[in-house]
């Protein structure tokens, strides 16, 4: 999880239900060292903190001792901040988890500039995803297909092309006009944000 999401409620709920996370800590959160636990510098870890949280507001929404992990990333040369409540793993595997979050925002950029999916027919989470799916499910084939031997190497077409297409064949095979599916599918058509259903907000 980014920093953008250090909402503390959301994360004592995911402490209660037995389950980790990693966030990178905000400057202006107030924490207060508790214990501090040793580190091998070599490795790129700085410290290694128990910490309790002091201001009101967020000692009341997360009442339990955190962990906070310094990290010097020694290709970039900057310094992350991350709080745990994860105190078995090493700390250099807490700095390597909150890193390899990186691939799931790429995967999201993908979504974005390559399948371009503005709205869906149906906004429940099943409903989303299933969607999501088969529009990765025919970019891969078309990818597929583009790499064979005569395919003449095209651009794939954006997902918007998969949507005009899928409403001409319908159209065809049910008899009803283009407009007409549009027209009757367009009530259940409403923006949504796909990452933010994905990821359970």
């Amino acid at each position: 999880m980014d920093r953008g999401y250090v909402d503390f409620e959301r994360l004592y709920r995911f402490t209660l239900s037995s389950a980790f996370f990693v966030v990178r800590t905000k400057s202006n959160v107030l924490l207060q060292r508790r214990y501090s636990h040793p580190v091998d510098k070599a490795t790129g870890v700085r410290s290694d903190h128990s910490v309790i949280l002091t201001s009101i507001g967020s000692a009341k929404a997360y009442p339990d001792v955190l962990r906070r992990v310094s990290y010097l990333d020694v290709e970039t040369r900057k310094r992350f901040k991350f709080l745990t409540n994860n105190f078995a793993l090493p700390a250099l595997t807490i700095a390597k988890i909150y890193k390899c979050r990186w691939q799931v925002e790429l995967f999201f950029k993908w979504i974005k500039q390559h399948l371009r999916i503005k709205a869906f027919y149906g906004t429940s989470e099943n409903a989303v995803k299933t969607q999501i799916w088969i529009a990765v499910s025919v970019y891969v084939l078309v990818a597929i297909v583009r790499q064979a031997p005569g395919a003449g190497g095209e651009p794939l077409p954006d997902s918007t092309d998969f949507e005009r297409d899928a409403f001409r064949e319908n159209a065809r095979f049910t008899g009803t006009s283009s407009a007409g599916l549009r027209k009757r599918f367009r009530r259940f058509r409403q923006p949504v944000d796909s990452v933010r259903l994905l990821a359970g907000h």
